[in-house]
């Protein structure tokens, strides 16, 4: 029918019927989102955050209409999932992803192929997370100054698990290792779950993470020994904070990125998605059971911190004497 239309038609009327054809098809998806939506976490499941973002994109789904499919990536760090997303994905709004931060210590101590102020475009500020300092509950130490009695007298023999390195919590060991003379060593994992379970078979002394340990603790299976974050803990308000002990804090503030070059408009919907998500009575009992920080930022204040973030990271990364030579 349209090959007998189109003998008839003259040569401008064909031209426009085509443009209008291939207009329709190339926007044929309908209004954003049309499809479902992938949230990369850059950690193995079972850690705080992973289960945070879980509830957090079911309340995202009913606020786009879409699924928001969350999909594990970790590795380097927490920094393997982003940048992988920042160098296949395209910029439209189909793939985000959890930005750790260790994505911005990660380029002053490696050559890397990524810029974690240039290759991203910042969607919204999550959270802060907390650490807990804990031991086996056979362990002879019952509180941290032991720990740094004993890393101070046998340097090197403690051993300290942490999701990774140049992550929160192996700066903020490295810094109380400063700070006191304790020397440990790090042993690094991808997330949570292995973390603790080299704690609990006793392969590695000391472990920091995400509170994610909290029913191990209450069962008396571990021990928590401090906490590193600004203020003492509502739950545990008797455990101590590495702020108090040394002066050393240790939070891991976290957001949501997507490629660079985003569509403002694509950009705004998430963010009012995750903005609107964040008043779920359902979102405030995930904060609750995951232990994390509300730290809401919007989009611009959020590349802003991150401008920030990265020189202070610079600094304390030169103190430590991790800068890449």
């Amino acid at each position: 029918m349209f090959k007998r239309c189109a003998l008839r038609l003259p040569a401008t009327v064909l031209a426009v019927c085509l443009v209008s054809l291939c207009t329709a098809a190339v926007g044929q998806e309908g209004p954003y989102p049309a499809r479902p939506i992938t949230l990369i976490v850059p950690f193995p499941p079972g850690g705080a955050a992973d289960g945070h973002l879980r509830t957090t994109a079911e309340l995202l789904s009913k606020q786009l209409g879409q699924s928001v499919v969350v999909v594990n990536r970790p590795g380097a760090s927490g920094t393997l999932g982003p940048t992988t997303m920042a160098r296949s994905a395209k910029p439209d709004g189909y793939t985000i992803s959890q930005m750790a931060t260790s994505a911005y210590r990660l380029p002053f101590t490696q050559k890397v192929d990524w810029d974690p102020l240039k290759d991203f475009t910042f969607i919204v500020n999550v959270a802060d997370v907390p650490y807990g300092v804990l031991v086996h509950a056979d362990s002879p130490w019952n509180s941290l100054a032991d720990v740094v009695r004993y890393a101070r007298e046998n340097p090197g023999k403690v051993t300290f698990g942490t999701s990774g390195q140049i992550t929160v919590p192996h700066l903020a060991m490295e810094e109380l290792g400063l700070k006191t003379g304790a020397k440990m060593t790090l042993v690094p994992f991808k997330g949570y779950a292995e973390g603790v379970t080299a704690l609990v078979g006793k392969h590695i002394d000391v472990l920091i993470e995400s509170p994610s340990w909290e029913q191990m603790v209450a069962t008396k299976r571990l021990k928590l020994l401090a906490l590193t974050g600004n203020q003492r803990s509502l739950e545990w308000p008797d455990v101590p904070t590495l702020k108090e002990l040394y002066g050393v804090v240790g939070v891991g503030p976290y957001g949501i990125v997507g490629p660079r070059g985003m569509d403002p408009k694509l950009v705004k919907t998430l963010h009012d998605a995750f903005r609107t998500a964040m008043d779920d009575p359902a979102y405030k009992a995930s904060m609750e059971k995951f232990r994390q920080q509300s730290a809401y930022l919007n989009s611009q204040d959020y590349h802003d911190w991150a401008v920030r973030y990265s020189a202070e990271q610079k600094a304390l990364l030169e103190k430590l004497g991790f800068l890449a030579r």
